[in-house]
C-alpha cells in the first residue's frame, strides 16, 4: 500500500488485470496509466479504520496523562527521590476532530466514552453528526485541547493545518495527527 505504482510500471506489466491496494489509500497508483490500459484498481476502506482510531485514542491518552514520562520515570529510578508531576485528565476536554469521515467518527466515539466533548470541523456539516460542527479550523482550534487530524491527505488538505491553526490551538493544546 505505501509503494508507488507509476505509469512507467504499469505498461511494463503487459498481462495486468487488476492493482489491490492492501490499505485504504491509493493516491501512489497512477490512475490515469490505469484507466488507459483497463486495470481494475481496488482498495480496502474500512480494513484499519479501528485500528487508526485506537491509535488516536493511544496518542490522546499518552500525550495528557504523559505514560511514557511516567514509565521513564519509575524505571529511572527517581521515584525516591520526589513525586512525578501530575498529569492532565481527558475527561472533560475537548477534542476538535479535522475529517469526521469514517475514522473521525470511530475516533469521536472512543473520545466520548472518555468523556470528552467532541467537535469536528470538514467540507460540510454532517446533518446526521451528533457533534457540534465547526464552520472554520480555526475557530474549532481555537475551542479545543486537542486537535486531531482525521482528514484525507493530498494537494487539497497539504498545509491545511499551519501556522495560523496552530496558534490558535495554543501552547497547551495537542495535535494528533
Amino acid at each position: 500500500s505505501r509503494s508507488p505504482v507509476p505509469g512507467a510500471l504499469i505498461r511494463r506489466l503487459p498481462k495486468l488485470e487488476i492493482l489491490t491496494v492492501t490499505g485504504v489509500g491509493y493516491d501512489g497508483v497512477d490512475l490515469a496509466a490505469c484507466r488507459e490500459r483497463g486495470v481494475i484498481v481496488t482498495n480496502t476502506p474500512g480494513v484499519l479504520t479501528d485500528d487508526v482510531a485506537d491509535v488516536a485514542l493511544s496518542l490522546v491518552l499518552n500525550t495528557a496523562r504523559q505514560f511514557v514520562k511516567s514509565h521513564n520515570f519509575v524505571v529511572s529510578g527517581a521515584w525516591p527521590k520526589g513525586m512525578m508531576p501530575v498529569t492532565t485528565k481527558v475527561g472533560g476536554k475537548t477534542a476538535g476532530i479535522l475529517g469526521l469521515g469514517r475514522i473521525g467518527k470511530a475516533i469521536a466515539k472512543r473520545l466520548t466514552a472518555c468523556g470528552m466533548k467532541v467537535v469536528y470541523h470538514g467540507r460540510t456539516k454532517q446533518a446526521e453528526a451528533q457533534f457540534e460542527y465547526c464552520p472554520t479550523l480555526k475557530g474549532m482550534a481555537e475551542q479545543c485541547d486537542f486537535l486531531i487530524v482525521s482528514c484525507e491527505g493530498g494537494a487539497e488538505t497539504k498545509n491545511l493545518v499551519n501556522a495560523e491553526i496552530l496558534a490558535a490551538l495554543g501552547k497547551k493544546g495537542t495535535i494528533v495527527n
